[in-house]
């Protein structure tokens, strides 16, 4: 496609900030606009010194809109003498010079060869521009020679010296290197999938040989695939960009799956092969996860099942998980709301079904969002395939070290001998990550050692919820992580308490109040004395800090 030809550009001229700028120029004060056209005139000339090709236009481009804005110069110290009809047209002047800069700038960015190549000497645009300068010229009034400053012949001269200075053997050459470039990135995608398609056909052989010496095993691996065919989606439908995250199992990925014309999320689980009940299990769950509809549950699309590559496609959600937005955008508190309220709508339906299902690895990581109209949507992923995330354990290791555990999130129960999942302990994880929305910060990241956090977790200790926490949903954290099981509501009671208190809190955000602010300092006042009396190692109070943090050690262990 040309970078700018005849509808593109059209579309490009409409769609310009320029056009916002002049929207902005209506009430601006005339010095300033009459200052902004004589920046844009300096500015195109300095671009015209970096341009690569089509340098006789745009220098004469530059020249012409010099010699219109000449006139103007008296005004930037006196704008009252610019007459109010004038005003309109020296905020076309201005969207006219912006446009100009922008489209010159375009012939000495990293891709302007790509320009040249589609689009030569770009005549009609540069002619477009002209046009509107010398519409500019007009209305201004401003007694200038114009037939001399636009003269058609010179235009003509300009275009054949611009497509004579083409080089044509350095301009193949920069398209040939473009060329290549793109296909090196793409190579080491080419060569894992014909080492995929390659194992693919080695399996299909290995399948047709097998279905001649047992029937038997080859009618139950055509069970599995006769299952899964409706959830098969081949690998060589799907093209991978960019990695946007992974976890304790899976790296995921934002595709297309070509055949839909679909953004996706491709999870690629880390195993490389599956023994025939593990790969039915994964069938059985897999097919599972795809029938599940709800507002607030993860679409599961199919999944790939080639030799040794395995991955889920699952709907794309570009926002990311909660866990990287709290960490990088301060939710406000309606959005607290609703997104807590969601989060327990999602976990709700799964514990609801027949057999219900128990998510077993809930925290904020898991928890997907996206954006409709003004309106945040969360989406629960990752539960199910057990038996998967045990075979990926089995025969990888994860080495990023900014992969997060979910140990902080496991309620105390499931530390006890015997102790199994439950809803409840789906409850005590929701209840963490509530925690997480109003603290924007990850659970117990204080302590550096697991069997820290599993002392404080089993004696009942619990993580300070902030100060600024309204009272409603504060009572909802305290319920939901109770150390008894029994205490912590069901989800759909949970769902009918946020409805509650959003509906009475809904102005939460502001009632902090000044006792609470002057709490907070107290507070902050009080670790910076402790913590410049720790540091005195000579001091009696490091002494006696010393021996209390040692008993307070022994007594989380004891």
């Amino acid at each position: 496609m040309e970078p700018f030809g005849n509808e593109e550009y059209y579309f490009f001229r409409k769609t310009t900030c320029a056009d916002l700028l002049l929207c902005s120029t209506v009430n601006m004060e005339v010095s300033t606009v009459v200052t902004l056209i004589f920046q844009g005139a300096k500015q195109i000339y300095e671009a015209v010194q970096q341009v690569k090709d089509n340098k006789t236009q745009s220098s004469r481009l530059s020249d012409r809109i010099n010699a219109v804005i000449n006139p103007l110069m008296p005004y930037i110290e006196n704008p009252e003498q610019i007459r109010s009809t004038l005003k309109l047209a020296l905020n076309n002047l201005l969207t006219c010079i912006e446009e100009a800069k922008s489209f010159i700038s375009g012939f000495s960015d990293s891709n302007w060869f790509i320009k040249i190549f589609n689009n030569g000497n770009h005549k009609k645009e540069f002619e477009d521009l002209n046009r509107r300068l010398l519409e500019c010229s007009n209305d201004l009034n401003l007694g200038l020679n114009v037939s001399q400053i636009f003269d058609h012949k010179q235009d003509e001269h300009d275009q054949k010296a611009d497509l004579c200075s083409i080089d044509v053997e350095d301009l193949a050459q920069r398209m040939l290197n473009a060329q290549q470039e793109e296909f090196r990135k793409q190579y080491t995608q080419i060569d894992e999938l014909l080492q995929i398609r390659f194992l693919s056909f080695r399996k299909q052989l290995k399948n047709d040989i097998e279905k001649a010496k047992d029937d038997g095993l080859a009618k139950q691996k055509r069970q599995v695939e006769e299952k899964f065919q409706h959830l098969k989606i081949s690998i060589s439908d799907l093209v991978f960009e960019d990695r946007v995250g992974f976890g304790s199992f899976a790296d995921v990925y934002r595709g297309t799956w070509k055949s839909q014309s679909k953004t996706v999320a491709i999870k690629h689980i880390r195993i490389n092969h599956l023994h025939y009940n593990v790969e039915q299990s994964f069938c059985d769950e897999l097919g599972l996860m795809y029938r599940l509809r709800d507002d607030n549950i993860i679409n599961v699309l199919g999944a790939c099942m080639e030799p040794n590559y395995y991955a889920i496609v699952i709907e794309y959600m570009p926002l990311g998980s909660v866990f990287n937005v709290k960490l990088n955008t301060p939710f406000a508190w309606p959005d607290r709301w609703s997104i807590a309220l969601q989060m327990a709508k999602g976990i709700n339906y799964l514990h609801v079904l027949n057999p219900p299902i128990l998510h077993r690895d809930i925290k904020s990581m898991n928890f997907l969002l996206a954006k409709r109209f003004d309106d945040l949507i969360v989406k629960v992923c990752d539960f199910g395939l057990s038996e998967i995330k045990q075979e990926s354990a089995r025969q990888s290791k994860v080495t990023d070290n900014r992969t997060v555990g979910s140990l902080p999130w496991k309620a105390p129960e499931l530390f006890t001998k015997g102790g199994s999942h439950t809803v409840k302990s789906d409850i005590y994880s929701l209840g963490i990550t509530f925690w997480e929305l109003t603290s924007r910060e990850l659970p117990y990241q204080e302590y550096a050692d697991d069997v820290m956090i599993l002392a404080q977790v089993t004696n009942g200790k619990r993580l300070d919820i902030p100060l600024d926490t309204p009272d409603s949903y504060r009572s909802i954290i305290t319920i939901a992580w109770d150390q008894n099981p029994e205490k912590r509501p069901l989800c759909f009671e949970l769902i009918k308490l946020i409805d509650e208190a959003k509906t009475t809190d809904n102005n939460a955000s502001t009632l902090v109040s000044s006792n609470v602010v002057e709490q907070q300092h107290k507070e902050k006042e009080k670790d910076e004395y402790i913590e410049q009396l720790s540091a005195d190692e000579t001091s009696p109070f490091q002494k006696a800090y010393s021996h209390l943090v040692s008993v307070t050690i022994d007594r989380a262990f004891a």
